[in-house]
């Protein structure tokens, strides 16, 4: 007789499945529990990234069904779906992030990753075409390339029949459709909170979840195996938008520093009767100042930690220092080739106001000699005159800064301004 594996070793061995086929999900399920709840008849997922599941409905998937409710699940999280409904209307609300997360589930393709027939899938053979029924007379289409959840709640929204905008009230619920009103249901059940996060905690789990995204999407992309859908949502977070390689080497000829051997010659020496070494290495020093003073938001604060990963990917040798600086230095972290992965994890510290000659002061207090470049990133919000080192000095301004306030910067160094996206 067969051996018949439970419910809980089935989603366990999902999850195993996963770390061949798509390091992204299994990185970020390795970050979620799973618990036997019967009463909620299909699987479930709260804010903290606990996951329920009733055992008859799990034991019905099929493998491959299984792994894509578990990838869904996931996305609910990491995406921050469940601590971003606020005054949203929670069944609509359900319906675009559930577009969301299954058009990207959908864009694998794999064989072993498919969604139960029980949820919101794509219609008419396309891969991005959901169509929502919204009312006995009316389907809406939704066309979900390249569309955000809250893209899509608003075009869901504005269709629906006055009679049927209704506000969540307190922020809580099933992620079941409500009786009488006509909407669909997908195949999970969301519990947006337990009633005891206050707004700053339900932030700071967002703000968790954002960074194991993060880390999942690096770890997937340095294995090659990144998702393309995944790619696009986070693109911005893991590519830099400036072509480093292109401009440090214009900017810091002088500063690249090669190492070179007499063991193995240069085979174009050979014929010249002189033996010229050869490059073993390329190498860069450079200092890294990112503003993290209280005007510097978190998604701000996110491009320019992604441009230093661009920056410390683009040199087969580094020695970067990363200086978070508001009126003093608040934090140093050393990043070399081996740790470069771990930029974007990095924790801000600051906060307070914006004074760029903390970064010459703190130099001077430790006795550290000044560096030969400095690469800072700022929203250009700084003192007329900053007091600054010695040093080569580019400085990347983030945002929709004014001629005046760049001005406040050209004497000093290069200046790059990238503007904000409205």
């Amino acid at each position: 007789m067969a051996f018949k594996l439970s419910a809980y070793d089935r989603i366990i061995k999902a999850k195993i499945s996963l770390q061949k086929t798509s390091p992204f999900f299994s990185h970020l399920l390795m970050n979620m529990a799973f618990t036997r709840r019967e009463e909620i008849g299909t699987m479930g997922v709260n804010a903290q990234g606990n996951a329920v599941y009733n055992t008859e409905w799990t034991n019905k998937q099929t493998p491959a069904e299984l792994t894509g409710v578990l990838c869904h699940e996931t996305l609910h999280v990491a995406l921050g779906h469940l601590s971003r409904l606020g005054a949203k209307d929670e069944e609509v609300w359900n319906i675009a992030c559930d577009i969301a997360i299954n058009y990207l589930v959908n864009k694998e393709k794999s064989s072993v990753m498919v969604l139960p027939k029980c949820g919101f899938l794509p219609k008419n053979g396309s891969s991005s075409l959901f169509e929502i029924k919204i009312s006995a007379e009316k389907t809406l289409p939704v066309d979900a390339e390249n569309k955000t959840a809250d893209e899509m709640y608003a075009e869901i929204m504005s269709a629906l029949p006055p009679q049927d905008k209704k506000q969540a009230p307190n922020g809580t619920g099933s992620g079941e459709g409500k009786p009488g009103r006509g909407l669909p249901a997908g195949f999970d059940k969301h519990d947006y909170t337990t009633g005891q996060e206050t707004p700053a905690k339900t932030e700071e789990i967002q703000k968790e979840w954002g960074k194991k995204l993060i880390e999942a999407s690096i770890f997937a992309q340095s294995r090659g195996k990144l998702p393309a859908g995944i790619a696009r949502l986070v693109g911005e977070l893991l590519n830099p938008k400036i072509d480093w390689r292109q401009k440090l080497y214009q900017f810091i000829t002088n500063d690249i520093i090669c190492n070179y051997t007499y063991r193995r010659p240069s085979r174009k020496s050979y014929s010249t009767g002189f033996y010229m070494p050869s490059t073993v290495k390329e190498s860069l020093n450079i200092t890294v100042a990112p503003d993290t003073s209280g005007s510097i938001d978190m998604k701000k604060y996110t491009n320019f930690m992604s441009e230093v990963t661009g920056i410390a990917k683009a040199f087969a040798q580094i020695n970067m220092d990363i200086l978070f600086w508001d009126t003093k230095v608040a934090k140093e972290v050393k990043i070399t080739r081996n740790n470069s992965d771990t930029v974007m994890t990095l924790e801000p510290a600051g906060g307070g106001g914006t004074h760029m000659g903390c970064v010459k002061q703190y130099h001077k207090e430790k006795g550290k000699a000044a560096p030969s470049l400095i690469v800072w990133f700022t929203d250009g919000l700084v003192e007329n005159k900053p007091d600054l080192l010695h040093s080569k000095h580019l400085f990347i301004v983030w945002s929709n800064a004014t001629e005046r306030v760049l001005d406040n910067l050209r004497p000093y160094g290069e200046v790059i301004c990238i503007p904000d996206e409205k």
